[in-house]
């Protein structure tokens, strides 16, 4: 998503300042911000005496928790003098970290595991996918006039190749954590009855077609809360999974329906790895979701039920339903944004103009962020032999059906 929901707010009356007594708004931005050296030194637990330099400017356009934290705390001194800033880290994670965004693809040194640097990314708020220098540029890039018609002549704001890597990124990171498909692989291990075209090392993924999102169909709220759509249901779970952590984390409160909750909401969701896939996380089987996700999968699915719930009734007529039924409206706003700029993956890694070996671009691409995590692709499915039940992917889009884009998948790396 490149842009905010409208959240509806009404006006209040400020009170009236002569100019003369107000600093200027550049002034008070200077004066307020922090300043962040370019390059900083950052010593890691394990090698406290072998530091490492820092490009503080590949840090910033992510404002990550690193990035943040020499923002804001003031550095140590060594014996020679120099400031330097404590991080929670191996040396061999913050070197990951640093190539990774460097570079917008996981770039694993020796030592690192798949799931260490995919839980400090989490917790540093990082999407892999896209390279610092892109994220920098990105956008000032929005603001060039546009060239002439034709397609030699770029006209968006970011690459083809850019959107395929992220995109590639994004499904990859989505596949590597997606509990039912881990129950999948369990269950054919385990020789319990499965629906799904899978041993315990192997499983076949169909691609989903994109659903139409409101927008397209020109459908109003309202409509869509009785409709009731997977994909519009899944989208608001996984905001609710996003709500019941900044309540753990004191951020909003449990019953805060207000602007600022909105806004914090919204922050969070942006922040998210994989965004338009975040729903991936919370597709469990009823089988083999534990106590605390079944708990956690319950208070948010009460969330998704009481955004729908506030469309549906459209009740305004205190000052806590309408902020009731502004914070409800953002959400699906904000959820059907999310779908209307999501890539398509059942055409992007589509075999329709792929070459004899059944090899393209994009599924290379795809191959390779895969690899990164120790996921193979053994062969991508031919329309005239295609796996009679496989996982569908994503999984909030599965009402709309496979779109026979199918790839059989090896994990036995991994397991």
């Amino acid at each position: 998503m490149s842009r905010r929901p409208h959240y509806n707010t009404r006006a209040s009356a400020q009170p009236s300042v002569q100019p003369s007594m107000q600093p200027s708004k550049r002034k008070r931005v200077h004066d307020s911000e922090p300043r962040v050296p370019p390059h900083v030194f950052v010593s890691c637990f394990d090698e406290t005496e072998h530091m490492i330099e820092v490009d503080t400017t590949l840090l910033k356009p992510f404002n990550c928790r690193l990035y943040t934290m020499i923002k804001n705390d003031p550095p140590h001194i060594d014996s020679t003098g120099r400031p330097f800033w404590k991080v929670n880290m191996t040396r061999a994670m913050l070197q990951t970290l640093v190539r990774s965004l460097e570079h917008g693809e996981l770039s694993l040194a020796k030592t690192v595991s798949v799931t260490e640097a995919l839980t400090t990314f989490e917790f540093e708020n990082i999407a892999v996918g896209v390279p610092a220098s892109h994220m920098a540029s990105l956008e000032q890039s929005r603001h060039v006039q546009p060239p002439r018609p034709g397609a030699i002549f770029e006209k968006r704001a970011e690459r083809i190749s850019q959107i395929i890597h992220r995109t590639s990124e994004q499904c990859a990171h989505a596949i590597a954590t997606w509990p039912r498909l881990e129950s999948c692989l369990d269950a054919g291990l385990e020789g319990v009855p499965i629906l799904t075209t899978c041993t315990a090392t192997r499983v076949w993924v169909n691609f989903c077609k994109k659903p139409l999102s409101a927008s397209d169909r020109n459908t109003s709220t309202a409509t869509l809360a009785h409709r009731w759509p997977h994909w519009l249901k899944a989208t608001l779970v996984s905001y609710g999974i996003l709500h019941s952590k900044l309540v753990r984390d004191s951020t909003v409160t449990e019953t805060s329906r207000d602007e600022g909750a909105f806004t914090a909401l919204f922050n969070a969701v942006q922040s998210d790895m994989v965004r338009w896939l975040s729903s991936t996380r919370c597709d469990h089987t009823k089988s083999s979701v534990d106590k605390v996700s079944r708990k956690e999968l319950a208070v948010a699915e009460l969330f998704a039920n009481e955004m729908k719930n506030a469309i549906i009734e459209n009740d305004s007529k205190t000052s806590e339903s309408r902020q009731r039924l502004d914070y409800a409206r953002g959400c699906f706003s904000m959820a059907d944004t999310q779908l209307h700029e999501s890539p398509n993956p059942s055409t992007i890694f589509s075999g329709a103009c792929s070459d004899d070996t059944g090899k393209s671009t994009e599924r290379v691409q795809l191959s390779k962020s895969l690899g990164q995590r120790g996921i193979k692709i053994v062969r991508w499915g031919l329309d005239y032999n295609l796996p009679k039940s496989p996982l569908l992917f994503p999984p909030a889009w599965r009402e709309t059906g496979a779109s026979g884009c199918c790839v059989l998948l090896d994990f036995s790396d991994r397991r």
